[in-house]
């Protein structure tokens, strides 16, 4: 198995990735800025610090994303409630790409269509997505 991208956090967590995440092809949906880059996929345990150093999760480790264009809507709507600048957080798009084997393992979508990534090293998600649309 290739190494993960972000070892050293993961390596702070107990059962992560959990056994349940495996690798596979599914089509994945995420926040992102518009144009496209490497900013658009760090993970909670990147992009929030403090959270994960006060409390460290295994999803705060993976790329969050979302198995649906409806999916993910939802959800940046249901943000977007409680946090007025969301979109200088997270993105002002969604985008879509296919998850591959060689991206790493992820989990099984939860009842709300969202499941999480946990990138292998050298893998640049950012060169295979695609802006589908604004949020």
């Amino acid at each position: 198995m290739p190494a993960f991208k972000y070892a050293t956090y993961i390596a702070r967590v107990a059962e992560c990735p959990p056994t349940s995440a495996t690798e596979g092809t599914r089509r994945a949906y995420r926040f992102v800025f518009n144009p496209v880059d490497a900013e658009s996929f760090k993970p909670t345990a990147i992009s929030v610090p403090k959270r994960f150093e006060k409390k460290p999760c295994c999803t705060d480790c993976a790329v969050s994303l979302y198995e649906s264009e409806e999916d993910a809507r939802d959800a940046f709507a249901e943000l977007l409630e409680n946090h007025s600048k969301i979109r200088e957080k997270v993105g002002d798009s969604l985008g879509m790409f296919n998850v591959l084997p060689e991206h790493g393992p992820h989990t099984a979508p939860d009842h709300t269509g969202h499941f999480d990534l946990f990138e292998y090293v050298n893998v640049d998600l950012a060169a295979v997505t695609s802006v589908v649309g604004t949020l």
